[in-house]
């Protein structure tokens, strides 16, 4: 079975180039066909990561848009897959209404595709997640060292906070008040997602073991830093945006 040490997965953001920090445990995985790489052309780089949550519906995080999306490579077990993976051409994104840049509030947006995919959609919770709840982080990436890309989707176990803990932990390195009631957290055990890796997906697993797409990721101060989480956006905060744009375009898809 295949452990690094670290994982990294390359995204960008407004930052430039960033990465995604895993735990030694990441191993291989292929049974997350909603997992979309986001690219600006379709053998492009992978900017970001998106969630098939309708047939023909996109999820990522609004920051991830700012890279002018135009094509999603759905169920790719490795990036920039031109084979197996199902891509598609974005017809429009549509950001959250009350998205706030500086503040990452509502970091939500969904991409409409112009046809639908052939990949299973991935079921949403709309439950909020405790203190505690085991999780699962996914995504591409780099070995530490820098010597060699890994190729293949990965998945990752990390543990949501509690609210109140993370803005502790955030209070020093963000200041005050950068937490808001809106977002979740998880990692911060040198497994969790950096600054640039918009929308990756966190999952929790349903009592039959099926995923459910609980947040994407939003944002982080340090990519593996002991003791500082992964901030994500909550998806039982912004299910008003997102539910009517599905019911919209894939009036026939329920949650």
């Amino acid at each position: 079975m295949f452990k690094p040490v670290a994982l990294l997965a390359l995204a960008a953001s407004a930052y430039g180039y960033v990465y995604l920090a895993f735990h030694s445990d990441a191993v291989k995985t292929t049974t997350s066909p909603h997992i979309a790489a986001l690219s600006t052309d379709r053998n492009g780089r992978v900017r970001c990561v998106g969630n098939l949550i309708a047939p023909s519906v996109v999820l990522t995080s609004a920051s991830c848009v700012t890279n002018d999306i135009r094509f999603a490579s759905i169920g790719a077990t490795f990036v920039n897959d031109t084979t197996t993976a199902d891509t598609i051409e974005v017809k429009r994104a549509v950001v959250h209404p009350a998205y706030d840049a500086q503040t990452h509030a509502n970091d939500v947006a969904v991409l409409q595709l112009v046809r639908a995919s052939h990949a299973k959609p991935v079921a949403i919770s709309w439950d909020p997640v405790e203190p505690n709840q085991l999780a699962t982080l996914r995504g591409w990436g780099q070995l530490v060292d820098g010597t060699k890309v890994n190729p293949e989707l990965l998945e990752v176990g990390v543990t949501a906070w509690d609210n109140v803990d993370c803005a502790f932990s955030y209070d020093r390195v963000a200041g005050r008040g950068a937490i808001q009631d809106s977002v979740l957290c998880a990692g911060g055990d040198a497994a969790q997602a950096c600054i640039g890796d918009a929308g990756d997906a966190l999952t929790v697993a349903s009592a039959n073991g099926d995923d459910h797409l609980v947040a994407v990721f939003s944002w982080s101060v340090e990519c593996d830093a002991q003791g500082v989480p992964g901030v994500y956006t909550r998806l039982s905060k912004v299910r008003s945006f997102v539910e009517p744009f599905v019911a919209k375009v894939s009036p026939r898809y329920s949650f």
